[in-house]
């Protein structure tokens, strides 16, 4: 018998903008990420396990790689974002950065 998985619903929250939405996930993400980078700091415990030095590089490597490229993609966004913010209008005072804090603008 074949199954194929369903694929996950969107869960979009009604009323949400992208920018509410990016930080919704940049949390739960991060969160994930480092949960799971702390998983792989314990594979370093010598009691525990016995590291395979050619394997160890070899993943370090590819982290290295990915996070570079993640630097510089998310470097891009931010150059992007950084300039349309500076082309439109400031927000109004007592807005928030959508983080949940106010941010107090100098009168």
């Amino acid at each position: 018998m074949n199954v194929t998985k369903k694929p996950k619903a969107k869960r979009a929250v009604e009323g949400e903008t992208k920018q509410d939405r990016f930080v919704r996930l940049a949390k739960s993400r991060s969160i994930k990420f480092l949960n799971f980078f702390e998983l792989l700091h314990n594979l370093v415990e010598g009691y525990t396990y016995q590291i395979e030095p050619n394997l160890a590089k070899e993943l370090l490597a590819k982290f290295q790689k990915e996070f570079a490229d993640l630097e510089t993609a998310w470097g891009s966004a931010i150059q992007k974002a950084e300039k349309k913010v500076k082309q439109d209008d400031p927000q109004p005072a007592g807005s928030t950065d959508g983080l949940g804090v106010v941010l107090k603008l100098p009168s």
